[in-house]
């Protein structure tokens, strides 16, 4: 498997996965990864993440057992022509957690 990371954050009532930075951006790599994140997570508890959007296809989440609800806009400040976002997946705000 090429490399991933993620914070997997364990809160009372809540998980939260993110940040998630990959190394590739291929569908298999983040089914594998998405499969090793639900097995590491508490059963009792929502596992969530933040994803920008169309980083996964809706396929891939639903299959690892995620629903899709809600959207997220991140707030840009300055230029962001420098800043390479195709490693990033998913953010680990959710408000004001944390």
């Amino acid at each position: 498997m090429v490399a991933s990371i993620a914070l997997l954050q364990r809160e009372p009532g809540l998980q939260i996965l993110g940040s998630w930075f990959v190394h590739v951006t291929g569908e298999i790599e983040h089914r594998e990864f998405l499969a090793l994140a639900v097995a590491a997570a508490r059963e009792d508890e929502d596992l969530v993440v933040e994803l920008r959007a169309d980083t996964l296809p809706a396929q891939v989440l639903e299959d690892a057992g995620f629903a899709l609800l809600g959207r997220t806009r991140p707030m840009v400040c300055g230029n962001l022509v420098g800043i390479n976002l195709e490693r990033l997946m998913s953010f680990a705000s959710l408000g004001s957690m944390g």
